[in-house]
């Protein structure tokens, strides 16, 4: 069921495998809590998630139940506060709410919606860093966690979970109808730097090239933890980028969003340039989440932002200042033209390059000699403002692109998968609830609209900056 995958298996044999799936869960009785519903349950939304390389709002419902079940089940308590569970099913148990309660925060994430688990309510442990032959179900007792030392497949899980708390708790801060005073924001902050510093080294990110012996799927782990953390750092500091843009009060969080969505792009250039043909995860491409889709899309808004805010301040900028302007709007070109390579073959690929392209128009690009941003260039990547520490933009990008390969694949626009949805909806429901399912279908159909107008800053729309994208963005 992977993108890779399904790409080989008929789209109408897909969704009838996921609508017996749904109907199998409801034969046995999943919502009444029994033993295994929740893995149950967690595996048909993560298989409905792998369906598409778009987003697929059923994924996030059927993962809200999901999470639902796991704190009616107590996976959120910690298994020693239950003595009749054996240590095998304790530690199968915290795996078990690391896959549910991290799938909840991104997809929700996605979704533009809070998550469900709060971490107020939830004691349980991180899974420990153990391979599958470290213990079994005839152990007495759990072994320690393996050192750091090596980046394993159970170390990012172990990471991870402890790092899904502190998003969790920067989404409800970004998320908050009142306004979280500056000083919650700083301590978050802080926070997020610790657990930079507590990464293990193995899973420190560098450039895709430099990964010479680690596996595709070790490396696109390695990614998606420095992605998320980037991530992190964007919503928290975002609000700063536009509020009292003159007080040098909030100037570290305005540099310290717009560097982080800044290396977001750098990493999405390489990535994209590492999986065209010829190149080093061409074979691996399928592997990567439409998770991260969103996260490049985050970080080129936010770049538009602060752009669209300086526009105000270029008559007296210094020089050094319109130079600074210009490398970030040719990233946001580029940028531009990775989504407009993709556009043909992904509805949200064509929907982030018609914003792109809409807000570049309304803003001017400095008229300043400087080295600019070209990835084309064979002697690597230029400085990117304040930025130091980047990884390198690969200079082996090509011009013409071949839109049948690269990191998104085809997918039908709104076409058999909606229909589909319905019937796997009322599967899933069936006998369960009494619900009107071609109104859910129409709102299901809302949803994905309102999703994607989430992406753009609500202070651009404001001033008329989006005024010229149209509604669906794929037009």
């Amino acid at each position: 069921m992977s993108a890779g995958i399904s790409n080989s298996v008929d789209a109408a044999l897909q969704s009838q495998f996921l609508i017996r799936a749904a109907e199998a869960l409801v034969s046995g009785g999943y919502q009444k809590a029994r033993p295994y519903s929740v893995e149950a349950v967690l595996s048909l939304a993560y298989c409905k998630f792998l369906q598409k390389e778009d987003p697929d709002a059923d994924a996030c419902m059927v993962m809200g139940i999901a999470a639902r079940l796991a704190l009616r089940m107590g996976y959120h308590r910690d298994p020693r506060r239950f003595p009749n569970l054996s240590p095998f099913e304790g530690e199968w148990r915290r795996r078990v709410f690391f896959l549910v309660e991290t799938f909840d925060l991104l997809l929700s994430f996605q979704a533009g919606l809070p998550p469900i688990i709060n971490e107020e309510e939830c004691d349980i442990d991180p899974p420990r860093n153990l391979s599958d032959e470290d213990f079994d179900e005839e152990c007495t007792e759990l072994p320690p966690s393996r050192p750091p030392v090596e980046a394993t497949s159970m170390l990012y899980f172990h990471y991870k979970s402890v790092f899904a708390k502190t998003f969790r708790r920067v989404m409800r801060h970004a998320l908050s109808v009142k306004s979280p005073s500056y000083e919650d924001t700083v301590r978050l902050d802080q926070e997020l730097l610790e657990l930079q510093v507590e990464k293990p080294a193995c899973l420190q990110m560098k450039p895709l090239a430099a990964f010479t012996r680690e596996s595709a799927a070790i490396v696109f782990d390695i990614l998606n933890i420095e992605v998320m953390y980037l991530k992190c750092v964007c919503v928290l500091h975002r609000k700063y980028i536009t509020h009292e843009r003159s007080n040098p009060k909030f100037e570290y969080s305005r540099s310290r969003c717009i560097d982080a969505a800044l290396k977001v792009l750098v990493l999405q250039t390489e990535l994209h340039a590492a999986c065209q043909p010829g190149g080093q995860y061409f074979e691996d491409k399928w592997m990567i989440s439409n998770l991260i889709i969103y996260d490049f899309i985050l970080a080129g808004i936010i770049v538009c932002l602060d752009l669209f805010e300086s526009r105000h301040t270029s008559s007296n900028a210094s020089l050094c200042d319109l130079k600074v302007q210009a490398q970030r709007y040719d990233i946001l070109t580029h940028t531009r033209d990775i989504w407009n390579s993709r556009k043909e073959s992904s509805r949200d690929a064509r929907r982030a390059g018609n914003i792109l392209s809409v807000i570049l128009s309304k803003i001017p690009r400095p008229a300043v000699t400087c080295a600019t941003i070209n990835p084309h260039q064979s002697n690597g990547s230029q400085p990117l403002s304040s930025v130091d520490d980047l990884m390198e933009i690969p200079p082996d990008i090509s011009d013409n692109l071949d839109l049948n390969n690269g990191i998104f694949l085809p997918d039908e626009e709104f076409g058999v998968s909606n229909n589909a949805a319905l019937d796997f909806s009322s599967a899933l429901f069936s006998d369960s609830d009494q619900i009107d399912w071609v109104s859910l279908h129409v709102s299901n159909f809302a949803l994905r609209l309102i999703s994607v107008q989430a992406l753009v800053d609500q202070y651009l729309i404001d001033r008329g900056v989006m005024s010229d994208v149209p509604l669906e963005w794929g037009n």
